[in-house]
């Protein structure tokens, strides 16, 4: 979905994308097994633990032999190892207990948190509900094993969009946990913790947080405010905070998170990565290219001298990385790390696993943003068969995806296609995850836009109209995203001619970026452009040359900012020193703007022209009319491939 905002007459589209970022509901397991690093003759051990105690007598020890085992190759992703090993022990359990007491619910737990972890939810459901049945007939309702299961069949839920069900589940585990552990029990933080992020899900970022909030206290209180165990917790803060644009508030609670992490020994060695992608994917929001690039190759260093090269949370690194440099243009780099990051997961899940979706996804964005549009299409159907078969055709991540292929056609022109990818998005998004939701907001504002580079202004209204209340109440009034919202409002506005009110809109985006500390985002400096082009047209040069300057210099102090931002910002000024006929001035920044868009790949023609336009009339005011003429010829040249060539879509990019 996209979320980067586009500039007047400058149509930069950039790739939406699909970011498998953390974080995932937290399971609690009627046997909690927390994998550490084991020595190198560990399954030499296990196994022969398991030879002795298949040599003896049928009893408790084969079943905690048998367990054992597989979970040290269920940690080494011997999947189908494991699974028949932890169903010798469920037989063995059976036998020795019979096969309805609440040691076979043990088991069938384990192997449903086996199959949830390969994507097979459907027969991870099955063996819950079993396991649940067998709980309700032995021990109860009031168990803290059965709330257990409960939490886990509810995070099975909500891993396919079920997030009613799983919204119920929780409650329902949280209520058990609280009666039978107590009300400061860290269980009941788990069962909070994993509510909140359902509601998250759904955007009730007003519910989510005091849940999280109490969490976090019962935390602090049971285990001391340095223990290991506040870690996600405050991950899941940070990433709430990040939702809401509470950017300032999500990097405190995600360096708290660190802090602790990196001081705990014997700790899940996974967080540390997941933690720093977090905190990039915050950089990234803020603009911070380079510092959120440091951090996701800190958590790839991590990862490779920690696990073997095909470790699958390694490919969660390596597949925001690569979404990183897809966003900025960097399109080499990017292939080389989301292709890695598909390999390993194909060959640890399968071809058929979400999160081989997920890079299939993101490596269509890629091709996308290259204008490579055939490809991404392939790449994104592939991705959406996976996720028709794994969570079925109503789920919201197909209604995503369609909407990214939207995008897809809207990139080339094909605006009915678009249209009609947007309509079935958003009515599956709006039935599952209702319509108040932040995948709705970005549906109807793409909505929008196709309507308006189809020439329907009407209909393009009414959708904007529609979405920016709803933005403004789902996201907040103070959120980026909204302002992205208004920014996309006031460019569409001022290509109707309506400057005054793309004045209004604009100027509004860019208080908001401004209070939220965006002033170094790449959408930041597309809003105080697009105001520049609005002042431009109603004739206030000053102002527009102080935008464009601040542009310039905010540009030129960014390692990374893509080479036709700069030109974009550089033509810019150029038009207001030239309406000024300040043309000394003018005549470099035409020089370095041209150099840029005459190397740019495709080209940039509305830009072109518009630069041409003004070095030539530099030259004219200067008495250099023959030059003046050549520049003249070279503008009409590119102005009618201008008319014979569909333009970059227009519009914010929603995530």
């Amino acid at each position: 979905m996209r979320f980067n905002c586009f500039l007047v007459l400058i149509s930069l589209a950039s790739g939406s994308i699909a970011s498998a970022q953390m974080p995932l509901p937290l399971e609690k397991e009627n046997t909690p097994t927390q994998v550490y690093r084991l020595p190198d003759r560990s399954e030499d051990i296990l196994r022969q633990a398991l030879q002795s105690a298949e040599s003896g007598n049928l009893d408790a020890r084969l079943v905690a032999a048998l367990d054992n085992l597989a979970d040290f190759l269920c940690a080494r992703r011997d999947y189908a190892e494991a699974e028949r090993l932890y169903l010798s022990s469920l037989s063995a359990a059976e036998k020795i207990y019979g096969g309805e007491g609440p040691e076979a619910a043990v088991q069938l737990t384990k192997i449903a948190a086996l199959f949830k972890k390969q994507g097979r939810f459907s027969e991870a459901e099955d063996r819950l509900q079993h396991a649940l049945t067998i709980n309700m007939k032995t021990v109860g309702e009031e168990d803290s094993s059965t709330g257990a299961i409960v939490n886990n069949l509810a995070a099975v839920y909500d891993s396919t969009g079920r997030h009613a069900e799983a919204e119920t589940l929780f409650r329902r585990a949280l209520t058990i946990w609280e009666k039978t552990v107590g009300p400061e029990h860290p269980d009941v933080a788990t069962a909070l913790e994993n509510l909140a992020t359902v509601e998250k899900e759904d955007t009730k970022y007003s519910d989510a947080e005091p849940l999280l909030d109490r969490a976090l206290a019962i935390r602090e209180k049971a285990e001391g405010p340095e223990n290991a165990s506040l870690v996600k917790t405050l991950n899941n803060l940070g990433t709430l905070y990040e939702d809401q644009g509470r950017y300032a508030e999500a990097e405190r609670a995600l360096h708290r998170a660190i802090g602790i992490q990196e001081k705990s020994a014997g700790s899940n060695e996974s967080d540390l990565p997941m933690l720093l992608g977090n905190l990039a994917c915050v950089w990234k929001e803020e603009g911070r290219y380079a510092e959120a690039e440091l951090t996701l190759k800190r958590a790839q260093a991590i990862q490779e001298s920690a696990h073997d090269p095909k470790d699958p949370y390694l490919a969660n690194t390596l597949n925001n990385l690569g979404a990183l440099y897809t966003s900025q243009g960097k399109y080499t780099e990017s292939e080389a790390v989301l292709q890695r990051a598909l390999n390993i997961w194909e060959d640890d899940f399968g071809p058929d696993h979400k999160m081989v979706a997920i890079a299939l996804s993101n490596i269509g964005a890629l091709r996308k943003g290259q204008g490579r549009f055939s490809e991404a299409e392939t790449l994104f159907g592939r991705s959406l068969a996976i996720r028709q078969k794994v969570f079925g055709a109503e789920h919201p991540t197909v209604g995503i995806l369609l909407n990214e292929l939207g995008e897809t056609y809207e990139a080339e022109g094909k605006y009915k296609q678009a249209e009609d990818h947007y309509l079935r998005a958003l009515a599956i998004c709006e039935r599952t995850l209702g319509p108040e939701n932040r995948t709705v907001v970005a549906i109807l504002t793409n909505l929008a836009i196709a309507k308006f580079e189809e020439g329907e202004y009407a209909a393009s209204e009414l959708h904007f109209q529609r979405v920016l209340p709803l933005a403004e109440k789902v996201l907040g009034q103070e959120n980026p995203k909204f302002a992205f919202i208004l920014a996309s409002r006031g460019a569409e506005q001022y290509l109707q001619h309506k400057s005054s009110s793309a004045e209004s809109c604009l100027r509004r985006a860019v208080a908001i970026f401004k209070k939220s500390a965006q002033v170094n985002s790449i959408n930041y400096l597309r809003a105080i452009e697009n105001l520049g082009q609005v002042y431009l047209e109603r004739h206030k040069y000053e102002e527009a040359g102080v935008l464009f300057a601040e542009a310039i210099a905010r540009l030129d102090n960014s390692s990374d900012a893509p080479d036709l931002e700069m030109a974009h910002a550089l033509g810019g000024l150029a038009v207001a020193d030239v309406l000024r006929a300040y043309y000394a001035e003018a005549e470099p920044l035409c020089k370095r703007a041209l150099g840029i868009l005459e190397k740019s790949s495709p080209p940039d023609y509305t830009r072109l022209v518009i630069t041409l336009g003004a070095y030539a009339r530099v030259l004219r005011n200067t008495n250099r009319i023959a030059q003046a003429e050549i520049l003249e010829t070279r503008a009409m040249v590119y102005k009618a491939k201008l008319k014979s060539k569909p333009q970059p879509a227009l519009g914010p990019d929603l995530n």
